[in-house]
C-alpha cells in the first residue's frame, strides 16, 4: 500500500472507532510459511500497536496460500502466526490456533466489495486468469477453486436443518486451519438433464451434503461468483443463466462429503 492510501486508510479506521489487530498478505503459488522479511515485518508491527502500557502486542499475521502446489485440495491455507516476545522467541514465528466464530450469512456490504474487487481486478494484466486451471496436476479450474474455497468456509451452508439440531454438513475446524483432501474425481459430474445419472449420484451422497450443496448454488455470494465465469460447471446456456445448475449442486455436495472425513490441518515445515 502507498503512503498516501495508507493515510487515508488510517483515518478511516480511527474514525470508525476501530484498532488495526494484525495484517495479511498471500504466498501465491508456494508454502504459506513466514519468510524473514515476513517475521521482521510482523516484530515491526508488533511494536508498533503494543498496548500503552508495554505489556501485550495484540497484533497478529496472516498469510494466505490460494494456489500452492502441495495443497491437498482445492481450499486455499490461511497460516496464522504471532512472534514470542522474549528474548529466546524473537525471531522464530509461533503458529497460531484460531476459533472461527461462525455467522448467518455475509452481510451485504461486504458481498458487494468483494464483487466489485473482483469485478475491477479481473482484467488486471498480473491478475490469475480464472478460467484455467489452477495447477498442472488438477482438472479444477481457478473460478470452481474460489468458490469451493468460499464455500468450505461459509458456516451457514452447514447450519442444523429446520427443526433439527444435528448439523448439516461439516464442523468447523478448531486448528489453525484446514483443507479438502483432494478434489472428487471419483465421483461422475452430470450434465444436462439426465434423471437417471442423477438418481445414481445422489445414493452415493448423504443427504445432508445434498442439501449443502444446493445451499451453496443458493447463496448470493456464489451465485453471483457462478454468473461471472462461463467455463466448466460454470458453463452458462443460451438464455445466460447457468447451464445445470442441478449438476453444479452435486459438485459443490461431492466436496461436502470429502470434507467430513478429511480434516487436514496444515502442519508447520
Amino acid at each position: 500500500m502507498d503512503p498516501g492510501s495508507e493515510l487515508v486508510v488510517r483515518h478511516q479506521i480511527i474514525d470508525a472507532g476501530l484498532r488495526v489487530v494484525g495484517w495479511y498478505h498471500s504466498h501465491p503459488t508456494f508454502r504459506p510459511d513466514p519468510s524473514i522479511i515476513d517475521i521482521e515485518n510482523q516484530t515491526a508491527y508488533q511494536t508498533l500497536f503494543r498496548d500503552n502500557d508495554g505489556s501485550e502486542e495484540p497484533f497478529v499475521g496472516a498469510i494466505v496460500g490460494p494456489y500452492d502446489p502441495e495443497l491437498p485440495g482445492p481450499v486455499s491455507v490461511f497460516n496464522w502466526f504471532y512472534v514470542g516476545k522474549s528474548v529466546v522467541d524473537r525471531g522464530h514465528p509461533k503458529r497460531l490456533v484460531i476459533e472461527p466464530m461462525s455467522d448467518a450469512m455475509l452481510p451485504l456490504e461486504e458481498r458487494e466489495m468483494l464483487l466489485h474487487l473482483l469485478d475491477t481486478t479481473c482484467g488486471h494484466p498480473h491478475s490469475a486468469a480464472l478460467e484455467e486451471a489452477w495447477r498442472p496436476s488438477s482438472t479444477e479450474l481457478r473460478s470452481l477453486k474460489m468458490a469451493v474455497s468460499l464455500a468450505r468456509r461459509m458456516p451457514w451452508l452447514v447450519a442444523p436443518a429446520e427443526g433439527s439440531d444435528e448439523p448439516v454438513g461439516v464442523p468447523s475446524c478448531g486448528a489453525s486451519d484446514c483443507t479438502a483432501a483432494s478434489e472428487p474425481t471419483t465421483l461422475p459430474l452430470p450434465s444436462g438433464e439426465r434423471d437417471a445419472e442423477f438418481e445414481s449420484i445422489d445414493k452415493q451422497i448423504p443427504a445432508a451434503d445434498l442439501l449443502a450443496g444446493k445451499r451453496a448454488v443458493q447463496d448470493p455470494l456464489l451465485a453471483a461468483l457462478g454468473s461471472r465465469f462461463s467455463a466448466g460447471v460454470f458453463k452458462a446456456g443460451s438464455d445466460g443463466e447457468l447451464a445445470d445448475v442441478h449438476a453444479l449442486e452435486r459438485v459443490y455436495a461431492a466436496y461436502f462429503m470429502q470434507w467430513e472425513d478429511s480434516f487436514l490441518p496444515r502442519q508447520p515445515h
